[in-house]
């Protein structure tokens, strides 16, 4: 399902990044959890070698780690924590994946302040990952959505799936995620979200609603589970960002 276009003069521009020049913009980003491993990701750690803007794009690297070449991985994993995050609107970024398993790249948004550490998703906030790609031949196509809400200490309530219907913005048999850009969106409201690739809806979801403020991401991570399908002779491969975008209404 399209859905229905809305007139510009409704919306305005809070944040943009074209990615033009040569370096990444520290007004808007940071580099996140640097020389960090830990959690679901022993192996991995973000490094700035792993983050590169040129010709008029971003591009998110997995790469291998030089002091540890053959089993430690550098990541490329950005996000506006501290410099931009905003309470609904739209979110959207214009993107071409990583071919290779082993990897996924992703736009998600977290929480920039919480008034509990759990509870409802309206106090807590939510992580909102806005598309996932699991790389070429991921069971049911390797586009994913998801929202992560966390009523109590010992619980994570994980909402979304590998989305069978994000398919349906490929155009033609030739198309992929990553052949060539595709536009990644999320319409986040009080009520919940709506998740579209290309103006397709793929996935409508509303509960969990975060209502505090939330920033982007950007990331193209090797988790350790996922690390025994990469091919370390495509290393490095990339994530390319051609354009970033946040709307709310005026």
């Amino acid at each position: 399902m399209v859905s229905n276009a809305e007139s510009s003069s409704v919306w305005r521009v809070r944040f943009e990044d074209r990615f033009n020049g040569t370096s990444l913009d520290l007004r808007k980003w940071s580099y996140r959890a640097l020389g960090v491993r830990q959690g679901g990701r022993l192996y991995s750690q973000s490094d700035r070698s792993a983050v590169h803007v040129g010709g008029g794009a971003l591009s998110l690297q997995v790469r291998k780690n030089p002091h540890h070449p053959r089993r430690y991985y550098y990541n490329g994993h950005i996000g506006t924590s501290g410099t931009f995050s905003f309470r609904y609107g739209y979110a959207a970024a214009r993107i071409k994946f990583e071919r290779g398993r082993g990897q996924h790249g992703g736009f998600w948004m977290q929480p920039q302040s919480q008034l509990a550490p759990y509870g409802s998703a309206a106090r807590t906030g939510t992580e909102i990952d806005v598309a996932e790609f699991f790389g070429r031949g991921y069971a049911g196509g390797g586009m994913a959505s998801f929202v992560y809400s966390y009523p109590s200490r010992s619980r994570t309530v994980k909402s979304g799936a590998v989305l069978r219907t994000a398919n349906r913005a490929l155009r033609g048999r030739s198309d992929s995620w990553w052949s060539r850009y595709h536009v990644v969106s999320v319409r986040w409201t009080a009520g919940g979200y709506v998740f579209r690739i290309d103006g397709v809806d793929t996935w409508r979801h509303f509960a969990h609603a975060s209502h505090r403020p939330e920033y982007l991401i950007l990331s193209l991570l090797t988790s350790d589970w996922e690390l025994p399908r990469l091919d370390r002779r495509t290393l490095p491969t990339s994530m390319k960002v051609d354009w970033v975008r946040v709307w709310q209404r005026r």
